[in-house]
């Protein structure tokens, strides 16, 4: 399409049309700066049925009441996955469903080698960028694979006021089988959601072998539920959330959850040297990282979490509800800012199996520590080891295993706090 022209309708592909990744069918501009694509009402471009497709520089430009900007979609039977989608350097906006739809409606029939790259998403409703498939009753595999979803940026995808529809995400992942999402800015979405479950700024459900990483994710927004950060959902597994800087959502900065019933476990995960900064501020999802559900085997470690109260006046660095197994939460750093009784660190439920907290850091202004496990609350941390037994080595306080002036509780002198600072001031290095 010439540059800078603006061209009226859709554009359709079907089987017919079907390229490969070393012969694409390529759709782009040419001459001085982009084309813009204005469907109407209908989908900016669909692709039915048919890969080997690249997009480049284009703008597609939506209206109220259209469909998706660009979406490839597929039914075939068999499980088939159709190779190669290129998305890179494409501007869509105004649409009144996702952006962008990779979507597979038939058992695991989908998609393989996808990039997304250099993309802005933005001002549509449903989503900036949306990829799944219909669920099936049972869990039997992954529509997709091998994805990548790069540099681009996703804002200002609002959602939808009725109740029942999950909208407002900047990128919602599921259904697929190795995925690398890096280096996006996702703000300022959902802001007119109100539904029972989403938006969230990334979410990932029933995928595998993710890799999340070196994103930007702020002002995410939710009048009722969620509106976080970045979200491992229910039946990730595999997986390492690393390197994001997530701040000043109206919902939990980072969420780990598994639903019921349960489908596929949360299992072997890693969420590892993220930042989570004035998250949980609106919704009624308050926390910097909350975990749900019985998620299992996963490891939390290296962390930020910074927060202050909220609207409701409350707020969890930590938030774990609901029977885990198995997680490892260490050597994180949880604080909060301000004099409230609302303020936690840390907040455990009763139930959890083989959880492990040791090595993190715990800090309240004003000396304030609002430490919970099972209903209990301790406002020091000897009394919270006392009443959890976390946040020790052997039977030890972490940090004192191999002194041996300190014995177990119960076997020797009362643990005072003072002799571990007094140690940390007079060490030198």
């Amino acid at each position: 399409f010439e540059g800078s022209r603006t061209f009226k309708g859709m554009i359709y592909l079907d089987a017919g049309d079907k390229g490969t990744a070393s012969n694409p069918i390529v759709i782009s501009s040419y001459g001085i700066g982009r084309a813009t694509i204005q469907p109407g009402t209908l989908v900016g471009l669909l692709a039915y049925n048919t890969a080997g497709i690249e997009v480049s520089d284009l703008n597609f430009l939506g209206a109220p009441g259209t469909k998706d900007g660009i979406q490839f979609y597929t039914d075939l039977p068999g499980d088939k996955k159709l190779s190669h989608i290129r998305i890179d350097r494409v501007e869509v906006s105004g649409f009144g469903s996702a952006g962008i739809s990779i979507f597979g409606a038939a058992g695991n029939t989908g998609y393989d080698d996808v990039h997304i790259t250099d993309v802005a998403s933005h001002d549509n409703v449903m989503a900036g960028m949306w990829m799944g498939s219909f669920l099936a009753p049972t869990f039997t595999g992954y529509a997709h694979k091998n994805v990548y979803i790069g540099n681009s940026k996703f804002y200002k995808n609002t959602g939808r006021t009725d109740f029942v529809t999950v909208s407002g995400f900047g990128i919602f992942l599921a259904s697929t089988d190795g995925a690398v999402i890096e280096n996006n800015v996702v703000n300022n979405n959902g802001e007119k959601t109100f539904s029972i479950a989403g938006p969230i700024g990334i979410m990932t459900m029933e995928a595998n072998g993710l890799l999340v990483q070196n994103n930007e994710v702020h002002h995410m927004h939710s009048p009722w539920n969620d509106g976080g950060g970045i979200a491992f959902d229910g039946g990730i597994t595999n997986s390492v959330m690393q390197y994001n800087y997530i701040h000043d959502n109206d919902g939990s900065g980072i969420n780990l959850a598994q639903y019921y019933p349960v489908r596929v476990n949360f299992s072997n995960n890693i969420v590892r040297y993220n930042i989570s900064q004035n998250d949980g501020r609106k919704s009624l999802s308050w926390a910097g990282i909350v975990i749900a559900g019985p998620a299992q085997s996963s490891q939390i470690y290296n962390n930020t979490v910074y927060g202050t109260t909220n609207a409701f006046g409350t707020y969890a660095a930590l938030l774990i509800t609901g029977q885990t197994t198995n997680l490892n939460i260490r050597n994180n750093v949880f604080i909060t800012q301000g004099g409230t009784g609302g303020l936690q660190q840390a907040s455990v439920d009763a139930g959890q199996k083989n959880m492990v907290l040791q090595n993190n850091a715990y800090w309240g202004s004003g000396s304030r520590l609002n430490l919970k496990w099972s209903g209990t609350s301790a406002t020091t941390l000897s009394d919270f080891r006392r009443i959890s037994g976390q946040e020790t080595f052997n039977g030890l306080p972490v940090g004192l295993e191999t002194d041996p002036k300190l014995t177990a509780p119960g076997t020797g002198p009362t643990f005072d706090d003072t002799r571990l600072l007094s140690r940390l001031t007079n060490y030198t290095p």
